[in-house]
C-alpha cells in the first residue's frame, strides 16, 4: 500500500491533475486505510462511496449554501463502487491494479476524457507480478489497440 501511495504521488507531481482524480484499488483494499497513506504523501482522498453517500444524504444542505466536500478533487474507489457514479470532472484514472478484464479496464478508463473533455489513464502493475501482470494487460491493451508508454517518471 505504501509503495502505491508512493506511486500516487509521484504521477500527481508528474502530471499536476487540474480537475478530479479517480484512483482504482483491489476490491478487498480498504480505501479509507490507503486514503490515510496518501495522506502522508499529500494527498487528501476520500471513499467514492462516502463522499458520494454524504452528498445525495445532504443534498437540502448544498441548496442552502453548505460547503460539504466541494473541496474534495482525488477519490478512491473499487471498481465495483464506482458504478453508476459520475464525476464530471475527471482529469484522471489511476489504475492500481490489474483489471479483471477488458470491459472492467474499459469501465475503469472511462471515468476520464468524457465528452470531449481532455484526460488520461495510469494503469500500474504490481511490482511482484510482472510476468503474468504484463502479458494480461498486454491483451488488454492489445484488445483495445492502446499503444502504452511508459511514464517519464517511472524508473527502468
Amino acid at each position: 500500500m505504501e509503495l502505491m501511495a508512493e506511486v500516487a504521488a509521484n504521477t500527481f507531481e508528474a502530471l499536476d491533475p487540474q480537475g478530479s482524480v479517480i484512483i482504482f484499488m483491489q476490491s478487498d483494499t480498504s480505501t479509507t486505510q490507503f486514503a490515510h497513506v496518501l495522506e502522508r504523501y499529500g494527498i487528501l482522498a476520500h471513499d467514492i462511496m462516502v463522499y458520494f453517500d454524504a452528498t445525495l444524504q445532504s443534498r437540502v444542505d448544498e441548496v442552502v449554501g453548505s460547503q460539504v466536500h466541494k473541496n474534495c478533487q482525488v477519490f478512491i474507489a473499487t471498481e465495483e463502487a464506482a458504478r453508476g457514479i459520475d464525476v464530471t470532472d475527471t482529469t484522471l484514472v489511476m489504475i492500481l491494479d490489474i483489471p479483471k478484464n477488458v470491459a472492467s479496464y474499459t469501465h475503469m478508463a472511462g471515468r476520464t476524457s468524457r465528452f470531449n473533455r481532455a484526460g488520461a489513464v495510469v494503469s500500474v502493475v504490481p511490482v511482484g507480478e510482472m510476468g503474468w501482470s504484463k502479458s494480461k494487460m498486454h491483451g488488454i491493451f492489445s484488445q483495445l489497440d492502446i499503444r502504452p508508454t511508459k511514464a517519464l517518471f517511472v524508473e527502468s
